[in-house]
Protein backbone atom coordinates (compact mmCIF):
# COMPACT_ATOMS: atom_id res chain seq x y z
CA UNK A 1 0.00 0.00 0.00
CA UNK A 2 1.10 3.63 -0.93
CA UNK A 3 1.03 6.00 1.96
CA UNK A 4 -2.14 7.41 1.01
CA UNK A 5 -4.21 4.10 1.22
CA UNK A 6 -2.09 3.64 4.82
CA UNK A 7 -3.28 6.67 5.79
CA UNK A 8 -7.45 5.87 4.69
CA UNK A 9 -6.88 2.11 6.01
CA UNK A 10 -5.92 3.63 9.72
CA UNK A 11 -8.66 5.95 9.41
CA UNK A 12 -11.09 3.51 9.48
CA UNK A 13 -9.70 1.96 12.36
CA UNK A 14 -9.83 5.21 14.11
CA UNK A 15 -13.02 6.29 13.30
CA UNK A 16 -14.63 3.33 14.51
CA UNK A 17 -17.05 2.80 16.92
CA UNK A 18 -18.89 -0.02 18.71
CA UNK A 19 -21.12 -0.91 21.60
CA UNK A 20 -20.07 -1.04 24.89
CA UNK A 21 -18.67 -4.37 25.50
CA UNK A 22 -17.98 -5.60 21.93
CA UNK A 23 -14.56 -4.40 21.72
CA UNK A 24 -12.26 -1.99 23.07
CA UNK A 25 -11.20 1.44 21.73
CA UNK A 26 -9.53 0.19 19.13
CA UNK A 27 -8.80 4.00 17.89
CA UNK A 28 -6.09 4.02 20.95
CA UNK A 29 -4.08 1.44 18.84
CA UNK A 30 -3.47 3.64 15.84
CA UNK A 31 -0.37 5.14 15.38
CA UNK A 32 -0.81 7.93 13.01
CA UNK A 33 2.88 9.14 12.35
CA UNK A 34 4.44 5.36 12.13
CA UNK A 35 1.06 4.53 10.29
CA UNK A 36 0.78 1.35 12.32
CA UNK A 37 -1.22 0.06 14.66
CA UNK A 38 0.18 -2.04 17.79
CA UNK A 39 -0.96 -2.38 21.23
CA UNK A 40 -4.49 -4.10 20.45
CA UNK A 41 -5.68 -7.73 22.36
CA UNK A 42 -6.56 -10.93 20.72
CA UNK A 43 -10.18 -10.21 20.94
CA UNK A 44 -9.66 -6.92 19.15
CA UNK A 45 -7.89 -8.89 16.42
CA UNK A 46 -10.77 -11.14 15.95
CA UNK A 47 -13.00 -8.13 15.77
CA UNK A 48 -10.81 -6.52 13.08
CA UNK A 49 -10.52 -9.99 11.03
CA UNK A 50 -14.33 -10.72 11.41
CA UNK A 51 -15.78 -7.06 10.73
CA UNK A 52 -13.07 -4.63 9.95
CA UNK A 53 -10.99 -5.84 7.85
CA UNK A 54 -13.24 -6.31 5.06
CA UNK A 55 -14.75 -2.77 5.01
CA UNK A 56 -10.94 -0.82 5.60
CA UNK A 57 -9.45 -2.67 2.17
CA UNK A 58 -12.53 -2.49 0.16
CA UNK A 59 -11.13 0.63 -1.95
CA UNK A 60 -7.56 -0.26 -1.68
CA UNK A 61 -6.65 -3.30 -2.69
CA UNK A 62 -7.18 -5.05 -6.13
CA UNK A 63 -10.68 -6.90 -6.50
CA UNK A 64 -8.97 -11.02 -5.76
CA UNK A 65 -7.44 -9.62 -2.48
CA UNK A 66 -10.84 -8.06 -1.70
CA UNK A 67 -12.86 -11.22 -2.79
CA UNK A 68 -10.52 -13.72 -0.88
CA UNK A 69 -10.21 -11.21 2.40
CA UNK A 70 -14.51 -11.43 2.29
CA UNK A 71 -14.53 -15.07 2.01
CA UNK A 72 -11.98 -15.05 5.36
CA UNK A 73 -14.04 -13.20 7.17
CA UNK A 74 -16.82 -15.37 6.64
CA UNK A 75 -15.51 -18.45 7.10
CA UNK A 76 -14.30 -17.06 10.30
CA UNK A 77 -17.54 -15.44 11.65
CA UNK A 78 -19.60 -18.92 10.11
CA UNK A 79 -17.03 -20.91 12.42
CA UNK A 80 -17.49 -18.88 15.58
CA UNK A 81 -21.24 -18.64 15.27
CA UNK A 82 -22.80 -20.10 17.84
CA UNK A 83 -25.50 -22.08 15.06
CA UNK A 84 -23.94 -23.64 12.45
CA UNK A 85 -25.82 -24.12 9.36
CA UNK A 86 -25.22 -25.72 6.30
Amino acid sequence: MDDVEKDTFLKVFKETKFPYGCASNIGRCVQDRERRLAGYKSHDAHIMLHYLLQVTVKNSQPKKVIVSLIRMGNFFQHLCSQVVSL
